[in-house]
């Protein structure tokens, strides 16, 4: 038999990805005639047909053939074929990885044409080319341009019927899968089911004359779901495992580093993520907790695959909707409280989990009375909280009645007003809890050190842990069945609530945010990434879904960008390609601050900086302090009347926290 080198020389495939995000209107593609054809012997092109005898039987799993046809005059028809004299360039769509892969071995696989001669399509399965740019795209979302060689065979339905007869389908596909041939199968549409003919692949650098190449991002979805399922899921390690030869290698590791960048993007919070990029650039992993990243990012890889592997199989969400496939309300919430959050919290921590926790937290900071600037509107959004206990007050330093300062209690034995209230406890707790006052109970709070807390009665630290235990319950049991679209009530109230209940002492805010992803990925639907986390308690759930979504929107732009500059980088720049820090050059990096746009409008106009050298050491400072208020103030350029953007409700003031005396300090 012919050795396979004799089959490349037919057609080459120059793979264009991702060069331009933005599909034009119209495309300005150069349509030239395709060659001229001549007719003549095509030598070993023809040996897979005519190295059988004449009598051999036909393969008889593609359908019953006529009574013409041979291997004798398959072998005469292949003989007879037309070649083209000269290059023709065409064009076809398809999947993001098959494009890569192409890309990177140079040539379609036997496996690859084996998968697209299995499908259908008017003359079978197979790799289907145009000589326009643009007539082929339902069929993927990644173009490749194919240069077919001179001298490449050309199957003639006419000629085939007057010798072997009339042919079905499965027919045409298996003799096409013998022979190196492309079939005009009408107007300017062709076809090969051939792997041969795309044996010499080459990637080039610079763009075709008049022709530009894309990923096309509003159809993504319909081929590969989502960016995140292509990159954590359809691009796995199966797929990684056929990067062959030093580009492959540079592709592969790009992978990796752009899924390890994006954990990052959703480790971190926005403008932390931002901060730590600007003065990292090259290692921002290292600006925060880096010892716990590793153990994020594994959980991330972990609950994507699995959950766009097979939807609804994580148990915490299924087609939408808040619950387990095949649990009641009752199992469901049983199962997240008793054995998903407290594995989630050790695969992000590390370590077993201590149970929930059973000592009081209090949310402060480096304000007078240990509180922290908010604006009024805020406070009322957090006194709206079932959950939170919050002490608000008007900043008396300030002549602006919307600055105030504040500071809350997160549910335990002696902060649960609200909850009891609203029927979040049971009665039998409630009867134990109403054992003592809150001042009572409170009596026994004592402080570890500056931030941790304890309670010194053994009894206050047991019905604090009932409390956790139970409302831990009630959320799931609340969430069941409804929604989990992040910018929807109850997509917002499942991390939102759970991070307002601090089940544990440490990991709160990374597990209840992870929380909210897995039900996401579960449905196989892109999560939330919160641009400022510490707005979950501080908003009205309404206005924090739109600051989600404005949020996600413009995190999903960045990676589209990001994503697009690796394959442009890949495939431009050789196997040395460093393209790692490239990302401080895409405009979309800069624009992921504008989700803040929230807070506009009524007068309100926020200067964003636009590159490195508009992001001042004032804002660093400021995103490094956590002082959101003045951040935002800032931006603002001093006009202070986005504070009165936010809706919420009347807050009564505070009295000074008593437990703050010197005697309650340990």
């Amino acid at each position: 038999p012919p050795s396979s080198e004799r089959y490349m020389a037919t057609l080459h495939l120059f793979v264009f990805v991702v060069l331009a995000v933005g599909l034009p209107a119209v495309w300005a593609v150069s349509s030239e005639t395709h060659s001229q054809v001549s007719l003549g012997t095509q030598g070993d092109d023809c040996s897979a047909v005519c190295g059988k005898a004449a009598s051999d039987p036909l393969p008889a799993d593609v359908g019953k053939w006529g009574a013409e046809a041979t291997y004798g005059k398959l072998c005469e028809l292949c003989k007879s074929m037309s070649k083209t004299e000269r290059e023709m360039v065409l064009y076809s769509w398809s999947s993001v990885t098959d494009c890569l892969l192409w890309g990177v071995a140079g040539s379609l696989d036997p496996e690859t044409m084996d998968l697209m001669t299995s499908g259908e399509g008017e003359s079978g399965g197979g790799l289907y080319m145009a000589e326009d740019a643009t007539k082929l795209q339902d069929k993927g979302v990644c173009l490749v341009r194919i240069t077919i060689a001179a001298g490449t065979l050309l199957y003639d339905e006419a000629k085939a019927t007057g010798l072997v007869g009339t042919m079905t389908v499965p027919q045409k596909v298996w003799l096409g899968k013998q022979i190196p041939f492309i079939h005009l199968t009408g107007g300017s549409t062709y076809v090969t089911h051939h792997h041969g003919v795309g044996k010499k692949l080459e990637v080039h650098g610079e763009l075709p004359s008049k022709v530009k190449a894309h990923i096309q991002w509003d159809k993504l979805k319909d081929m590969h779901g989502s960016l995140q399922k292509l990159v954590y899921h359809d691009m796995d390690m199966g797929w990684e495992s056929k990067l062959k030869g030093p580009r492959g290698t540079v592709l592969k590791n790009s992978f990796s580093y752009l899924k390890s960048f994006w954990s990052l993007a959703s480790y971190y919070d926005g403008p932390s993520f931002m901060r730590a990029c600007l003065i990292r650039p090259d290692d921002p992993w290292q600006i925060f907790d880096p010892e716990h990243f590793g153990l994020f990012h594994n959980a991330i890889l972990k609950y994507m695959y699995k959950g766009y592997h097979e939807p609804c199989s994580i148990g915490v969400s299924c087609n939408g909707k808040w619950g387990g496939k095949g649990k009641s309300p009752e199992e469901w919430s049983k199962w997240v409280q008793g054995t998903f959050l407290p594995g989630l919290w050790e695969e992000i921590a590390g370590e077993k989990p201590p149970g929930y926790r059973d000592f009081p937290v209090r949310g402060g900071g480096d304000e007078p009375n240990e509180t922290f600037q908010t604006t009024k509107n805020q406070a009322e959004a957090m006194d709206e909280n079932v959950y939170l206990t919050v002490h608000a007050s008007k900043d008396e330093r300030s002549d602006n009645d919307q600055d105030f300062l504040a500071y809350y209690y997160y549910p335990d034995v002696a902060h649960n007003e609200k909850l009891q209230m609203e029927g979040y406890l049971s009665s039998g707790l409630k009867q134990k809890v109403n054992t003592k006052t809150t001042p009572e109970w409170e009596e026994s709070m004592y402080r570890k050190d500056r931030w941790a807390w304890g309670f010194r009665d053994p009894q206050a630290q047991s019905l604090t842990r009932n409390v956790i235990e139970e409302l831990v319950v009630d959320l799931p049991r609340r969430l069941y069945d409804q929604p989990t679209q992040f910018d929807t009530l109850s997509g917002v109230l499942g991390p939102v609530g759970l991070v307002s209940i601090h089940p544990w002492g440490d990991f709160n805010g990374r597990t209840t945010r992870f929380w909210g992803k897995v039900a996401s990925i579960d449905s196989n639907e892109e999560f939330a990434c919160p641009f400022i986390s510490d707005f979950d308690t501080v908003m009205d759930k309404d206005r924090y879904g739109k600051f989600l979504k404005a949020a996600t929107v413009l995190y999903g732009k960045f990676k589209e960008d990001m994503f697009a500059k690796m394959i442009e980088w890949v495939f431009t720049k050789g196997t040395e390609a460093k393209w790692n820090d490239t990302y401080k050059d895409l405009p979309s990096f800069y624009d992921l601050i504008k989700s803040l746009d929230v807070f506009a409008g009524n007068g309100v106009t926020f200067t964003y900086p636009q590159n490195r050298q508009g992001w001042t050491e004032e804002l660093l400072n400021l995103i490094s302090r956590r002082n959101w208020v003045l951040f935002i103030d800032t931006l603002a350029g001093g006009n202070t009347k986005w504070r009165e953007n936010q809706q919420g409700m009347r807050v009564d003031p505070p009295q000074r926290d008593p437990l703050l005396d010197p005697h309650s300090v340990l």
